[in-house]
């Protein structure tokens, strides 16, 4: 086998890695399904591909041959389905548009594994395998440029009609698109046409560049949350190989050491190395799990220490001015924020009025507009969970009425007009008594679910210490 199948064969490994961890995020989302299935279908591909390639048999080259070419129709027909259901919410297909998608596979199926019409011979040459292509070939490829163009299409339609998160994922994934189809087509469709099957090896990396490219959305922007997935997947098999290792280590230590692993003195060593190997164990776990926190949660690792220690800061401060400004200097700088600000309820005043406790970035006039409309104060006493921004056109769009939804829509406006991304509510006795409002990262990335969760902690926190401190100054006067 020569170094271009070993590279398709790694390629088929890793498209079923990959298609294993989105599935398992969310195996009821037809989302995560249609695009597992589809890297799933990629590696198949590549292997059908690589064993075309290597094999010398002519029944295991003309089976092979009618696999790739049936996968990578297959490949097309998932990514015109995934196409159709990217979105800013989650669409599911009805059947008979699920039906009408793959349907033509079946024809595609009979054409490729009746004699003489998608492949009519299969010869060797001093370079290689080659097919020799009957006459359904030329339909094969323009029905196959008709579906990725109407998928590209539908993407880039949507890549005009959206903002925000979720354009930023239609920018890499068209990206990676581009790419494959550039590559798919002339190596895999074009060359083959000529009768050049020298390059059909390149075609399968072409797929996988796509599949890199939108799984870097996933990673970065919050696609398929499958980071989660990756990091505990990291730790299992770093485990596993770990005990994997200690295991022969102390096979081969016995067996040279103490005359096997029954004898009594190995007996009296495992007394001794059986506390040592729970303490490796325990260590190196821990080694793991600082790994993946660093490498798969990078922007979170940087500052999660810093927000951790602020939180057990707040237990023991009681002057309100310096709590307001730990908060607000803290989150900005390590998070590394355009802006940041609190707003906190003065009980004083009839009605309830939310007042600037401290704003870096923000217009002050603008921060007061963005509580005028309690619809943002209610919809946070409610959930007592963080608000994304970028969230709330997906909130109206599933809300029950009319008013819910015409209300998730002011409200967005009014965060894109003072530049807030996050909303995070102060609560103290199950009440809200004040808002943490922040703005974009410099660096453009997304707050992602990891964020969200460090984020919604440590409100919680913070707003028992403004409760606090708010006490402690009354009774101070």
């Amino acid at each position: 086998m020569d170094f271009r199948n070993i590279l398709l064969i790694v390629a088929f490994l890793l498209d079923f890695v990959l298609a294993i961890f989105v599935y398992f995020n969310n195996r009821k989302r037809e989302l995560n399904i249609v695009y597992a299935l589809m890297a799933v279908w990629a590696g198949l591909w590549s292997l059908g591909i690589a064993i075309f390639r290597a094999s010398n048999n002519y029944f295991i080259q003309l089976f092979w041959n009618q696999e790739f070419i049936f996968t990578a129709a297959l490949i097309a027909s998932g990514f015109l389905h995934f196409s159709f259901i990217f979105s800013e919410r989650d669409i599911k297909l009805k059947n008979w548009q699920r039906f009408l998608i793959y349907i033509p596979n079946v024809l595609i199926l009979w054409a490729v594994i009746t004699p003489g019409v998608m492949i009519q011979d299969i010869k060797i040459r001093s370079w290689g395998n080659e097919s020799i292509l009957g006459w359904a070939y030329i339909y094969y490829g323009i029905y196959f440029c008709i579906i990725w163009s109407w998928g590209a299409i539908n993407l880039i339609k949507k890549l005009f009609r959206s903002a925000g998160i979720f354009r930023n994922q239609l920018k890499y994934i068209l990206a990676g698109i581009s790419i494959s189809i550039f590559f798919g087509a002339t190596f895999n469709l074009i060359f083959i046409l000529f009768g050049n099957y020298q390059w059909i090896w390149l075609g399968p990396y072409a797929s996988f560049i796509f599949l890199l490219t939108t799984t870097y959305a996933i990673v970065r922007y919050r696609l398929m949350d499958i980071r989660l997935v990756a990091k505990k997947s990291f730790i299992y098999f770093g485990v596993a190989g770990f005990s994997y290792a200690i295991f022969y280590l102390l096979i081969w230590l016995y067996d040279s050491f103490f005359g096997g692993v029954y004898t009594v003195n190995a007996y009296l060593a495992g007394v001794i190395i059986a506390p040592l190997f729970v303490l490796a164990f325990y260590a190196f776990n821990k080694l793991l799990v600082r790994v993946a926190n660093k490498y798969f949660f990078v922007s979170l690792y940087s500052y999660q220490e810093t927000i951790n220690k602020l939180t057990r800061e707040l237990n023991y401060l009681t002057d309100l001015n310096q709590i307001i400004d730990s908060i607000v200097n803290t989150i900005k700088q390590t998070m590394q924020l355009d802006r940041a600000g609190v707003l906190l309820v003065n009980q004083d005043k009839k009605p309830v009025h939310y007042e600037i406790a401290k704003v870096i970035g923000f217009n002050e006039k603008n921060g007061i507009s963005l509580v005028e409309d309690n619809f943002l104060t209610r919809y946070l006493q409610k959930t007592q969970a963080p608000l994304v921004r970028e969230e709330l056109l997906l909130l109206g769009q599933n809300s029950n009425t009319k008013s819910d939804q015409a209300n998730f829509n002011r409200l967005h406006g009014l965060m894109a007009h003072i530049e807030a991304s996050l909303c995070l509510p102060l609560m103290s006795n199950n009440k809200l008594i004040g808002i943490i409002v922040l703005g974009s990262k410099i660096s453009g990335d997304a707050y992602t679910k990891e964020d969200l969760e460090l984020l919604g902690n440590f409100s919680f926190q913070a707003g028992i210490a403004i409760d606090n401190a708010k006490l402690y100054k009354e009774v101070d006067d």
